[in-house]
């Protein structure tokens, strides 16, 4: 992407949010709603469910077509009823994945938060959505090595997510694709140290401190 160095230089030194937060109570108590599939009975949901932990949990060519139907006690004819290869059942597994994390993003925004607010909401969202299966996050770091156009449409997906709902701010529209690709690292890096190396364990600290930085930039710092 081309973005202006003197931009990212003023937002990282200097913050980009007029806001911060002092108390997270309102992000933490508010309620969350996840969209749910209703005919999740169906055999190709359940494929994508279990080729979603088995992948996520293994490396990707470890996986073999036949562990999955012996786990769900069905033919191979059946998975390749449903998907013509592996990539392609790979790629319907993310593609499922993505519109989960889109939609809980989309949900679940709140028109009344500030700036800062939605950033440390989208953030605080994240963790939640990743906590509980963790494998999930691995699976989508891991499809960036397997299929790069998947991964990049998720990127691009998420990106305008940014722009459009949690740009309620002044600036211009590359001005705001600049701070979307930042918040990305953050949350690749929040990722990393919370579920693979484990670096991270104070949430509460965590976000008071990036609502800190979004605001003030690293040249306030102690």
């Amino acid at each position: 992407m081309k973005y202006d160095i003197d931009f990212l230089v003023k937002i990282i030194f200097n913050g980009f949010t007029m806001d911060y937060i002092e108390n997270l109570d309102e992000v933490y108590n508010a309620n969350l709603y996840k969209r749910i599939i209703l005919n999740s009975d169906n055999f190709k949901h359940k494929f994508l469910e279990k080729g979603e932990k088995l992948f996520g949990l293994n490396e990707y060519h470890d996986v073999k077509i036949k562990e999955i139907t012996e786990k769900l006690d069905c033919s191979i004819g059946l998975f390749y009823s449903f998907f013509e290869s592996k990539d392609i059942f790979l790629i319907e597994i993310v593609e499922k994945l993505k519109k989960e994390i889109l939609f809980l993003i989309k949900d679940n925004y709140n028109e009344e938060f500030n700036t800062n607010k939605l950033y440390i909401m989208y953030l605080y969202i994240f963790i939640e959505f990743y906590k509980s299966a963790s494998y999930k996050y691995k699976l989508l770091r891991d499809v960036e090595f397997i299929n790069f156009d998947v991964y990049i449409d998720y990127l691009n997906k998420i990106e305008k997510l940014h722009i459009d709902i949690l740009g309620k701010n002044n600036f211009s529209t590359s001005e705001n694709r600049v701070i979307a690709n930042l918040i990305l690292g953050v949350q690749h890096y929040i990722g990393i140290e919370i579920f693979f190396t484990k670096e991270i364990n104070d949430i509460d600290k965590l976000l008071k401190n990036m609502s800190l930085l979004f605001k003030n930039g690293i040249k306030k710092l102690d």
